[in-house]
Order: structure tokens, then C-alpha cells, then sequence
């Protein structure tokens, strides 16, 4: 019972330092007025105001840890983490941010760089290039994949659609899943699932 609420109390402090970190950085961006860079136009570049935004992913299975994502004003996204536990020696591992069909939206893999200690990380930080979290419809926040249009509605057989939805991602498994999440960070271990995480907003 300690160790779990130790567990925990580590797990929570390394939430609320990351986050002062990345709030920290975000309110200096703002006072310095930053000037925004578009691939597109400078036209875009002047008026692309984002909200600043901060989401995290918080591992408690498989591994321990947290990645925390920061969007400043600019659409900009830069993930920060740590992890405690669950990494072996030996092995490589991807990290990956997938939409809840499992399809991979971006691979940070080689720009988070992550350095493995024991069986825990060092402290990582990295922009995400081309990764935004809702400044726009590609936003990894707003990967939802839509519910398709009931076939049959008088199916008898189906769960209640007020908790489940057909699955436009079935498998043979099922056809059914509860109510669609969004992206996730997926870690992949030697080319195969490890542990995942809900990208949520805080």
C-alpha cells in the first residue's frame, strides 16, 4: 500500500512540475508576442493565432510515467516526459501518437530522443514537427474517427447505442466498442503494441 501511494505521489509531482514548466514557457511566449512562421503564406503566418494548450498521457500499466504536450499560440507542440518504470533492457521501443483506430498520425520516436536509465527514462523534451493538438481540424486532439451511419437499427443483437457505436475500426473480434476516445500515445516495443495512453487536455 506505501509503495502503490508512493508510486502515485511521484507520479502526480512529476505532472504538476512539467506542467508549471510548460505554463511557465508558454506565458513568456505570449508576453514576447512571438511571430509565427507558416510553411504556407506569410499571410497565414500573421493571422494563425492558436490556443494555448496543454494535454497529457499518464501510463500506470504496463510502464509508469507521463508525456505532457504543450501548443503555444503558434500551433507549435512541444511533449515533455519522464517515465519511472516498465522499459527493459535489450529491447527498442517507438513512441508513437495513433488516432483510436490505432492508425499512426505522427512518429516522435527520433525527436524525443529517449534515453533509457534502469528500467525508467531520463527526462525528454522535444518539438513535434508538423504536430498541432487543436488549432485546426488535423489537430491530434480532434482524431476521432466519426460514427458511420447505423445499417440496422433493429438489430436485436447490438449493444445499446446509448454506451456503443458500430466500430468503423472492427476486426473480427468485435464490432462493437464503447464511445470513441481520440489519439492516444502508443508505444510500440520491438515492433509490437507495449502500452498506450489517452492524449486528454487538463
Amino acid at each position: 500500500m506505501i509503495k502503490k501511494f508512493t508510486s502515485l505521489f511521484i507520479l502526480f509531482l512529476l505532472i504538476f512540475i512539467t506542467v508549471v514548466l510548460v505554463t511557465f514557457e508558454g506565458s513568456l511566449v505570449v508576453r514576447a508576442e512571438k511571430s509565427c512562421n507558416s510553411k504556407r503564406s506569410p499571410l497565414e503566418a500573421r493571422h494563425k493565432k492558436c490556443e494555448c494548450t496543454v494535454a497529457t498521457s499518464v501510463f500506470n500499466d504496463t510502464v509508469n510515467g507521463i508525456i505532457v504536450y504543450y501548443q503555444d499560440v503558434c500551433g507549435d507542440t512541444t511533449a515533455v516526459g519522464l517515465f519511472k518504470s516498465g522499459f527493459k533492457q535489450g529491447h527498442k521501443y517507438d513512441f508513437l501518437i495513433t488516432n483510436d483506430c490505432g492508425e499512426i498520425l505522427h512518429n516522435m520516436t527520433s525527436e524525443l530522443n529517449v534515453m533509457f536509465v534502469n528500467d525508467g527514462t531520463s527526462p525528454f523534451k522535444a518539438k513535434l514537427d508538423g504536430v498541432n493538438l487543436n488549432c485546426d481540424n488535423t489537430g491530434i486532439l480532434n482524431a476521432i474517427t466519426s460514427k458511420p451511419p447505423s445499417s440496422d437499427s433493429s438489430n436485436s443483437t447490438a449493444p445499446s447505442k446509448r454506451h456503443y457505436y458500430e466500430d468503423p475500426c472492427a476486426s473480427k473480434y468485435s464490432k462493437y466498442r464503447k464511445r470513441a476516445q481520440g489519439a492516444e500515445t502508443h508505444i510500440y516495443e520491438d515492433g509490437n503494441s507495449y502500452s498506450q495512453a489517452l492524449i486528454s487536455t487538463i
